[in-house]
């Protein structure tokens, strides 16, 4: 179907970056990389030409799509706070002595927050590196959905809250002990980029522009938190992105930066709103061509190395889907393991940026 069109989506015209030579791939090694040593902290360097092609891709993606864009909704209500049975039991039975199961009051289990309750199990760590793989655009198609899900666990899948099918989409995704993060569709720099229905535009007013955060995170359930579906220029906007700090924290979210631009303030926003927070490390598919794909592949394992994990973001390509079947086997033997999102924020002070 033809895109969305989105009037609000200003035009912005953009310096020609500076290319940054990739990084030299390591040697691949056995020797199990200990997850404890503390990385040096190091600048978030983002290639403006990769992110630009990040975007125009996700542009594709959203068009050639057979989209029933939902109408935008009216705005989800409040969240509860974070509580669970037994404390609201002892709360109105004035019981000091035992929960509501007759357990002891000192054992009860403290409340979970949003984003701990969904996650997906991890696996042992062992001291290893640490490789999260995530997957965007998710819900566009149901062929390459399914075939995402059967990908061996835990993959984290970023699913556009316009997509089809999707509470099917993410009980099959759960089920196979997959992680959910919605893909936040935000305002990219390029005028003719279409990041879908009801998208975050900057220069909204605060009430719409609530509005459709609240409606967007309503489209889902069993999540851990967002990442941003494009965003470049909407990331980079300090108001609107509070709004959308406002609503993680309402809700105990927490966030992905996808870093589609190095002028992104979501990460130092979501560190001063105490929300859990990571980024980007790696795009696998910016070029679908396999070879370059395993050359991404092979980056992340460097990267991971290096710094004790990596975060790579592709898509359900069938070109990823394929070198993502034949490496993700492997990890374990050269010292790797896969973890999901919030395998990572669990390991960092909350709202400290990856």
């Amino acid at each position: 179907m033809p895109a969305v069109k989105q009037s609000e989506i200003k035009t912005a015209r953009l310096k020609k970056p500076v290319v940054a030579a990739p990084p030299a791939v390591l040697p691949s090694s056995p020797t199990p990389e200990p997850a404890s040593r503390t990385p040096p902290p190091r600048p978030i360097v983002v290639d403006a030409e990769e992110a630009r092609r990040r975007e125009r891709i996700e542009h594709e993606n959203v068009r050639q799509a057979n989209l029933t864009p939902p109408s935008l909704l009216p705005p989800a209500p409040p969240p509860m706070p974070s509580t669970n049975d037994d404390a609201a039991t002892l709360a109105g039975s004035g019981s000091s002595a035992t929960g509501a199961t007759g357990a002891p009051r000192s054992l009860a289990k403290a409340p979970q927050l949003t984003w701990q309750r969904f996650a997906a199990l991890a696996p042992p760590i062992k001291g290893w590196a640490q490789v999260a793989i995530v997957l965007d655009d998710m819900g566009l198609s149901q062929f390459r959905s399914d075939r995402a899900i059967a990908l061996p666990r835990p993959i984290t899948l970023a699913i556009l809250p316009y997509g089809n099918h999707l509470d099917g989409l993410v009980a099959r995704a759960r089920t196979a002990g997959h992680e959910i993060l919605v893909h936040l569709p935000m305002e990219p720099q390029a005028a003719d980029a279409d990041p879908g229905p009801n998208a975050l535009l900057t220069g909204l007013p605060i009430a719409e522009l609530d509005r459709r955060i609240a409606a967007n995170l309503a489209r889902l359930d069993g999540y851990v938190g967002i990442n941003n579906h494009m965003g470049s220029r909407f990331t980079a906007s300090a108001r609107e992105m509070r709004r959308v700090m406002r609503a993680l924290q309402a809700r105990d979210l927490l966030f992905l930066d996808s870093l589609t631009t190095g002028k992104s303030t979501g990460h130092s926003l979501a560190r001063e709103f105490g929300i859990p927070s990571v980024v980007r490390d790696i795009f696998l598919d910016n070029d679908r061509d396999p070879a370059k794909i395993r050359k991404q592949l092979e980056r992340t394992v460097a990267r991971a190395r290096k710094n004790c994990h990596a975060i790579a973001i592709g898509h359900p390509y069938p070109e990823t889907l394929d070198a993502l079947e034949s490496w993700l086997p492997g990890l374990a033997k050269r010292g790797l393991v896969l973890v999901p999102i919030s395998a990572l924020v669990k390991q960092q002070a909350p709202g400290r940026p990856g």
